[in-house]
């Protein structure tokens, strides 16, 4: 990017003087390509992360040069760090300054405050202030396609910009948020909007970013980050640590939660495959799935993950108990499969520090794997199946597998589960990936049976408990590929 004068533009950022690659430019991709390869020889990765692309800029100006009295960046923390140290000019062009005001951090300033000039040019003297809004989604496009070229796998690129459009391309999260109570609240509504944008894969940083977080908070957002489409604990260089193993309670809190987002794998990948295929969010408002429950509509702490979990976070410094509403159906708590029949009310949930509530939509079904450390672990896992049989009609699911990192029309298989009361079938549309074999099904647990059957027709019935209407089908004599059409009946 120029400058008026024709020079590059000079900026500051955190390495310091910066120059910016012009995304509009016909040899960029050559230039990012080459940029790319020579950190990817240093040290390979599987993602990257593209940040401050707004564009942001410590030393707002027309044109800056280097001041050779300053040491830049100023050493010390994130703010010394953020101080202007070159030579700046302002020519008082109306580009900078036009005849509506900003309220921009707090004070009227030039529309570039904090950002580079309106004035400076990108290919083709596209000024800034034209184009502005562009940059981030240019960068995005540019370093994905880049990145899949040398890997030749999917990307993952994680983008702080974004405009209509970007969620083809990148995953983003919600920027600088506090360490506080109202920003863990603001996190759900600015997620789900996100969705709703054609941005699925989005999240907030867990316990904050600017502040310090305690041990209560981080618990509490912990849990509630576990469900976010993209799961992140992240903060500042000034901020105290605040990593799971920080606190013991949080600690505890997240083998509970993380290790379930872990089992919910198969699903949630299943999820991101619909927002690839039909462009549905992952993380809904409860409006989307009871468009005709008007009380749905002022739902702002609550959360849908797909169409089979609500999720009601804690978000209130202290709290002993919360209140959610539940739509009219059976909802069954994920960690005890007791149940909830309601024709649309708000519920008071008693919850410790380590308790959240989480429910499965009866009418739904999913696939889940064992616990594991890791992604590449928990793929090589039985598979367990959850069949939510609903108060009336059948339960239906699906689930989507390929091997994660093909990224043109990858071998894929795909399987549909329908389920009533006294069946359950699993029926393969698709079977094209040829791992899918070696995956098996461990058991599948049927919520809401009213009666412990005397016989089933496939496996063997491993557990039924009568106070929750759970009965638990063990298969794993019956070496039951997941990949394979099966039925299983119950009488």
């Amino acid at each position: 990017i120029k400058d008026t004068s024709g020079k590059p533009y000079l900026g500051q950022v955190w390495p310091g003087p910066t120059v910016f690659p012009d995304f509009f430019h016909p040899n960029v991709k050559s230039y990012w390509g080459e940029q790319i390869q020579l950190m990817y020889k240093s040290c390979n990765f599987d993602g990257l992360w593209i940040d401050m692309n707004e564009l942001a800029n410590f030393c707002p100006g027309t044109t800056c040069v280097r001041n050779p009295a300053e040491t830049c960046p100023k050493r010390g923390n994130s703010t010394t760090m953020t101080i202007c140290c070159l030579n700046c000019s302002d020519n008082g062009n109306n580009y900078g300054n036009p005849p509506f005001a900003l309220n921009n951090a707090g004070s009227h300033d030039a529309i570039y405050n904090k950002g580079i000039s309106t004035t400076a040019l990108q290919y083709g003297d596209l000024r800034q202030y034209d184009t502005h809004n562009l940059y981030g989604i240019s960068e995005s496009i540019m370093t994905n396609a880049v990145l899949e070229e040398l890997t030749n796998k999917r990307s993952f690129v994680l983008s702080r910009s974004t405009f209509p459009g970007s969620g083809v391309h990148v995953a983003h999260w919600t920027g600088d948020n506090a360490t506080t109570w109202n920003d863990l609240r603001w996190s759900i509504p600015a997620i789900l909007k996100f969705g709703l944008f054609g941005i699925p894969m989005v999240g907030a940083d867990i316990c904050g970013f600017l502040g310090a977080s305690d041990m209560e908070l981080c618990a509490r957002w912990t849990a509630s980050g576990s469900f976010y489409p993209f799961a992140r604990n992240h903060n500042n260089l000034d901020s105290p640590d605040q990593e799971t193993y920080v606190w013991p309670e949080v600690t505890a809190v997240g083998q509970k939660f993380i290790g379930l987002r872990y089992r919910l794998l198969p699903y949630i990948y299943t999820l991101s495959y619909h927002a690839h295929i039909e462009g549905l969010p992952i993380a809904r408002p409860l409006l989307m799935e009871f468009p005709s429950d008007t009380v749905t509509r002022n739902i702002n702490y609550q959360f849908m993950l797909g169409n089979a979990l609500l999720v009601t976070p804690v978000v209130f410094k202290g709290a002993t108990t919360v209140k959610g509403y539940f739509p009219r159906e059976i909802w069954y708590n994920i960690f005890d499969y007791s149940q909830i029949l309601t024709s649309g009310a708000y519920l008071t949930i008693g919850v410790t520090l380590f308790d959240m509530a989480v429910h499965v939509h009866g009418g739904t079904i999913l696939a889940m794997h064992q616990p594991a450390l890791t992604t590449a672990s928990a793929r090589l896992t039985p598979f367990d199946i959850l069949v939510a049989l609903p108060f009336e009609g059948n339960a239906s699911g699906d689930l989507y597998l390929d091997d994660g990192e093909t990224i043109s029309n990858p071998s894929a298989t795909i399987l549909n589960f329908t389920a009533s009361e006294g069946i359950f079938k699993s029926t393969v549309s698709q079977n094209d990936y040829a791992d899918a074999h070696m995956s098996l099904v461990n058991k599948v647990i049927v919520l809401g049976v009213s009666s412990l059957p005397f016989r089933v027709s496939l496996g063997c019935i491993s557990k039924y408990d009568s106070n929750t209407q759970r009965l638990e089908i063990d298969l794993t004599r019956t070496n039951q590929p997941i990949n394979m059409d099966f039925k299983i009946i119950w009488e």
